[in-house]
């Protein structure tokens, strides 16, 4: 039996024995706590403000339940009790912009929050194209991405990416994964505010126009 149906049938086990009560729900966030990263923002003011817009998933993925993918299969499969702690778009989001600022010590300005004329802008627009979780051995982000400048001298960036993280057993060792992969993708973002080349490395080569 492998290890994605023995987790399933660990999570469902109260209901089968017809436990009086359900067995309680984990909850995840793709936000990394404050001490995690530590990268040291740009030098100076950065000269512009940034705006996240909204984050698409895939449908498949776009549910509270954390799906787990099984490899060299078309089979996703849904864990009730281990769940997001917000909707995953809105985690990704969250966690990006997160991030984001902590890299470049950016203003970031919310939605519906009118632009100051003269503010220099970035616009970051994100798709997420794959979010797979490999139970046990890697988390994966395929995600394209497009930076729009407004009041810099600047050229709108369109960019994709492929992340892949090696995972151990566990959904927090899954959840990690994921977020080094979402902390991989806002370094390449950044990269792009900055005007630099993105990085590249064994399992991460970004594309750009």
């Amino acid at each position: 039996m492998n290890a994605i149906k023995t987790l399933v049938l660990v999570a469902s086990s109260c209901v089968l024995a017809a436990c009086a009560s359900s067995p309680p729900s984990h909850y995840y966030t793709l936000i990394s706590p404050a001490a995690v990263r530590q990268d040291a923002p740009s030098s100076g003011e950065p000269g512009y403000a940034m705006r996240m817009q909204a984050v698409t998933v895939p449908e498949q993925v776009a549910r509270q339940q954390i799906m787990l993918t099984e490899a060299d299969s078309t089979q996703v499969t849904p864990l009730n009790t281990y769940l997001w702690a917000s909707p995953l778009p809105d985690e990704i989001r969250r966690a990006l912009a997160d991030d984001l600022v902590r890299r470049l010590g950016v203003l970031q300005l919310p939605d519906g929050q009118a632009v100051p004329e003269r503010l220099s802008l970035w616009n970051v627009a994100v798709n997420v194209q794959r979010f797979e979780s490999l139970y046990g051995q890697r988390a994966v982000l395929q995600a394209t991405w497009q930076l729009t400048p407004s009041n810099l001298k600047r050229k709108p960036v369109f960019c994709r990416a492929t992340l892949m993280v090696d995972v151990g057993d566990g959904i927090g060792a899954l959840v990690e994964g994921h977020r080094q992969a979402l902390w991989q993708l806002s370094g390449l973002i950044a990269e792009g505010m900055r005007g630099g080349s993105p990085p590249s490395g064994k399992h991460a080569a970004a594309q750009c126009a």
